[in-house]
């Protein structure tokens, strides 16, 4: 057994990229059972099956996360020689997504950079047991283990500086940063070249990009989390590019602090333009290349501004901004 400590932690830095990330060969994900019942004692269970036996991992507890609907234990645990992220998901079937996510990593791995493909956090290994109830009763349950990332989320740093200022440098490099990873990844996956925007299809979409999926490591690099939804590449259908586009919009080009704290919003809004661009000419660029930027460009802003969703979301930043104006006006 390995020897541990259990400690409280917070959830905010729950990460650490060592943008020195290499990638690594896309392997065959394997769904291995464990023996034990309870909780802690199979966190024991997998870090022996990863290694780790008779060493001394500290493991801290991060604040429960609710994913889907469904809240889940997640710990960080720091072993002699590395130090892993691992979550708890007792109701989502993550067996049968092991050869989804085998299928996306080998195409991943095949298809971008190998920088880019590094920065597309990879499981390390997927494990199911028998989690007993209070009353004795079985279910099954999943652990899941990954690297541990460095660093802060681009949510954790809007909101940060939606307190301290908004330092446009430095998103505008961030922004342009997670453009390049996410036309890559649509790139590795794409379908058919010559559709536009709002037609393509990508083999590859992540699914689950918010501002809390997206790390940004102590050098300023990018680290896409959580690819439990990646899309299966195998599906006769493959999913349309704007799913990940909008849903990046809605959480990153509106953060949560402007809509909510009216007197950030006016400020927020004045670099909103220069962000969204930043974004959409790296995304293009990786996606399509130089000579079909432009017209790329043009079809990823319309598409961005006339989705509803992202226009309500702009509205109530424009609104608050409004009222603070407003107020200052009649004081």
């Amino acid at each position: 057994m390995t020897a541990r400590w259990l400690a409280a932690a917070g959830l905010a830095g729950w990460l650490a990229v060592c943008v020195g990330l290499v990638a690594v060969q896309a392997r065959a994900l394997t769904v291995e059972p464990l023996a034990s019942g309870e909780l802690m004692a199979a966190v024991d269970e997998l870090l022996v099956k990863l290694g780790h036996e008779g060493q001394e991992c500290r493991v801290q507890a991060v604040e429960p996360a609710t994913v889907r609907g469904a809240p889940r234990s997640c710990f960080r645990v720091e072993c002699p020689e590395r130090v892993l992220f691992i979550k708890h998901d007792p109701k989502h079937d993550l067996g049968c997504r092991a050869d989804e996510l085998s299928a996306a990593f080998a195409l991943i791995e095949a298809r971008m950079p190998r920088e880019l493909a590094a920065a597309v956090l990879q499981p390390l290994a997927i494990f199911s047991f028998i989690e007993k109830d209070a009353g004795g009763a079985g279910h099954k349950a999943w652990l899941s283990a990954y690297p541990w990332i460095e660093g802060a989320t681009i949510g954790d740093v809007l909101e940060h500086m939606s307190e301290t200022g908004f330092d446009l440098e430095r998103l505008q490099a961030l922004y342009s940063r997670i453009g390049t990873l996410l036309g890559s990844l649509h790139g590795a996956g794409v379908i058919e070249a010559d559709q536009p925007i709002r037609s393509r299809a990508s083999r590859l979409i992540h699914e689950d990009l918010h501002d809390q999926n997206i790390m940004v490591t102590p050098e300023d690099q990018i680290v896409f989390l959580d690819p439990d939804a990646l899309s299966d590449p195998r599906w006769q259908t493959a999913r349309l590019v704007d799913r990940d586009i909008i849903r990046f919009a809605i959480w990153c080009l509106t953060p949560r602090s402007v809509v909510y704290d009216g007197p950030c919003a006016r400020d927020w809004l004045a670099i909103e333009p220069a962000l969204a661009d930043s974004f959409q000419q790296s995304y293009c660029r990786a996606l399509v290349g130089e000579q079909q930027q432009a017209a790329c460009v043009a079809e990823v802003a319309e598409l961005l501004y006339w989705d509803k969703a992202f226009q309500s979301w702009l509205e109530q930043a424009r609104y608050t901004a409004f009222v603070r104006d407003f107020r200052e006006h009649f004081q």
